[in-house]
């Protein structure tokens, strides 16, 4: 078929070697490839990745795939999340308070309300979320340099996810030899 000229939708562009993967664009100019979401939950203190998700790319995928890490995480106290303002969505802030989960969430209001308020945001807590949520991108970055995520040679969701998983680790253990490495500071000597 000749699909010049023609938008390209889920529904007429299927790719032939890997199926689960679906269409989607990072930003309206950018062109739409075949993709998979990456998801991961740090921990803010270590900068430590304790929990990872693949799945496909889907409108709600990183709103839904965050409520589940976020559920999974029991530990019987309060838990604050920090992310950018793409999560400041009432499905997101109110499954966090659900859960007990203070939403960190950069504000957006480019042409609407945002979901995070003064009761929030008037802490001390909700800026070092906003400062420390940004080194999430460090563990993208690292796969994708040092890794094998800028393009991945295996198909299917359950391979990549396996790829992603491994890359995820070892972002990780780059993470630990240096925290390893440094001096507790209730050392002494």
């Amino acid at each position: 078929m000749d699909f010049k000229g023609t938008r390209h939708t889920r529904e007429t562009h299927v790719s032939t070697s890997d199926p689960d993967a679906l269409l989607f664009t990072k930003s309206r100019k950018a062109g739409a490839i075949p993709s998979y979401m990456g998801h991961a939950l740090m921990e803010n203190r270590s900068a430590i990745a304790i929990d990872v998700r693949l799945t496909p790319a889907e409108g709600t995928a990183e709103r839904d795939a965050a409520l589940e890490m976020l559920a999974a995480q029991s530990g019987g106290g309060r838990i604050s999340v920090g992310t950018d303002k793409a999560y400041d969505h009432a499905a997101l802030v109110d499954g966090c308070r659900a859960l007990s989960v203070v939403p960190h969430v950069a504000q957006n209001e480019n042409g609407r309300r945002s979901r995070i308020d003064g009761r929030t945001t008037r802490h001390e807590g909700y800026s070092l979320s906003q400062i420390v949520r940004k080194l999430i991108e460090t563990h993208f970055g690292d796969a994708k340099q040092h890794g094998t995520l800028r393009q991945v040679k295996v198909r299917g969701l359950e391979k990549v996810e396996s790829t992603f998983i491994l890359n995820m680790a070892v972002s990780n253990l780059r993470r630990l030899a240096r925290l390893i490495a440094w001096p507790s500071p209730l050392a002494t000597g």
